[in-house]
């Protein structure tokens, strides 16, 4: 996965920013992000311990869905969007771009 940022010039670049999340079958991931572009992603316990690829693709749905969240904030917080584009080392697989949630 790879962080890739469009800051606005009037963008609070002090603060870092870190969340867990529980995600299905016990498994916990924890991102953490620090200015201008410091991007970890934690795991407990390892994912690549999973064999099963049903379960896998359940894991890997509600792990798309923290990071999305997780880089909602991020997005308001630099004032610009986030290219998320995650790979399997060889080839993109998918893209994504994340935006700042916007208030109604």
């Amino acid at each position: 996965m790879s962080l890739v940022s469009t800051p606005s010039p009037d963008a609070e670049f002090n603060s870092q920013i870190t969340r867990s999340f529980a995600l299905p079958q016990s498994y916990r991931v924890t991102f953490r992000w620090k200015p201008p572009n410091e991007f970890e992603v934690g795991w407990s316990p390892d994912p690549r311990r999973m064999r099963k690829a049903r379960a896998w693709r359940k894991l890997f749905a509600a792990y798309q869905a923290a990071r999305r969240e997780f880089l909602e904030e991020v997005a308001a917080l630099i004032g610009g969007a986030v290219l998320v584009l995650d790979t399997n080392l060889k080839e993109v697989v998918g893209t994504d771009i994340i935006h700042s949630p916007t208030r109604h």
